[in-house]
């Protein structure tokens, strides 16, 4: 598994997905604090309440989602090319173990976005001259729930991914269904909706009474559970990829 995990790692060292997840969060960090420091005579808050609202206020329910979307949509692209899957499933290797091996590599670069993402807006914030002691929990406890609450994003965004070989149809379905997410997550209907669970977890748990987090963190498991599921049967059965 470990042997099979490095292979997989090492497919990704000729393309862009790692340079994918360093720029992207950078860049809306970036624009983030430029908010920050055009506006600063207009902000009543502390500084750094300011920077984290302004960093976070998009990242979840759009650029997170956009990211896993690319990432693994690139990342299954490179298999469907030059008949990867038949040299792959040719080997003496289990279905499991490379289903685990591509979803395992894929969370690893969502945690990688993630901390890259924290740790600019640490930098931004002491570049810009933020006042104050850097706030870490208040850093780090919104990013660190965003990693269970991605999972059923992750989950489908895997499954379109190996069903469709037009890199395109997985793309456009994630894109497309994370534009909106912002607004269905202020509605009843967000718990129907996994692209809203990012937005749910990170932003709304900003709140100091957040008691829709059992739920989410229940249906999120829950649904997770269900498309993987649904998944890794659908690709052992498959003969042809």
């Amino acid at each position: 598994m470990k042997s099979l995990f490095a292979a997989e790692w090492l497919k990704l060292k000729h393309s862009r997905i790692l340079w994918i997840v360093i720029l992207m969060p950078i860049l809306l960090t970036a624009q983030g604090v430029g908010n920050f420091t055009r506006y600063t005579d207009v902000w009543t808050r502390d500084d750094w309440t300011v920077i984290i609202e302004q960093c976070l206020i998009f990242y979840p329910p759009m650029l997170l989602p956009f990211f896993i979307a690319i990432v693994i949509a690139l990342m299954i692209r490179i298999e469907h090319s030059h008949n990867g899957w038949k040299h792959l499933l040719a080997l003496p290797v289990r279905r499991g173990h490379i289903y685990a091996a591509k979803f395992g590599l894929a969370l690893l670069l969502v945690v990688l976005n993630i901390a890259v993402f924290g740790a600019s807006i640490v930098a931004a914030g002491l570049v810009a001259g933020a006042n104050g002691p850097i706030p870490l929990d208040r850093i780090a406890l919104p990013l660190l729930r965003l990693i269970p609450a991605v999972l059923p994003i992750m989950a489908i965004q895997f499954w379109l991914s190996l069903r469709y070989r037009h890199i395109g149809i997985p793309l456009g379905i994630g894109i497309g269904l994370a534009i909106p997410s912002l607004l269905v997550a202020n509605t009843k209907y967000w718990i129907v909706y996994p692209w809203t669970y990012p937005t749910m977890a990170a932003l709304a748990s900003q709140s100091s009474t957040f008691s829709k987090g059992p739920l989410l963190y229940g249906v999120v498991a829950l649904v997770f559970l269900l498309i993987t599921v649904f998944g890794f049967t659908e690709f052992r059965r498959r003969d042809i990829l």
